[in-house]
C-alpha cells in the first residue's frame, strides 16, 4: 500500500462515482464485461462519458493508494521469472 487516503474517498463527479461503483461492482467480472456495461449505458445516455477500465484501475489505485503487483511465475509456482530468469518464456523446472 503506498500513500494512504487519510480521509474517506471523494469523488465529485457522478460519471465517475457511476463507472467506479460498477468497477467495484464487478470486481470478479472480465474487462469485457465492464467495457460492455459501459457502451451500454453510452446507447442510452450518449452525453455520459464512462471512463475504460484502464483509467478506471489507475483512477482507484490514485483515490485509494492500493496498486497491483505483478509476478511473473510459472504457472505451477515454480520459480519466478525475474533478474537472471526474466527473459524466461517457460519453467526451467517443469
Amino acid at each position: 500500500l503506498h500513500n494512504l487516503p487519510k480521509e474517506p474517498l471523494q469523488v465529485d463527479d457522478q460519471y465517475t462515482e457511476l463507472a467506479l461503483s460498477m468497477f467495484i461492482a464487478l470486481e470478479h467480472s472480465s474487462e469485457s464485461t465492464y467495457e460492455k456495461i459501459c457502451q451500454a449505458i453510452q446507447k442510452c445516455f450518449p452525453d455520459v462519458g464512462l471512463p475504460s477500465f484502464h483509467q478506471m484501475k489507475c483512477l482507484l489505485a490514485n483515490l485509494s493508494g492500493i496498486t497491483s503487483v505483478a509476478n511473473h511465475m510459472c504457472i505451477n509456482s515454480c520459480t519466478t521469472y525475474v533478474g537472471p530468469l526474466s527473459n524466461l518464456k517457460i519453467c526451467p523446472e517443469c
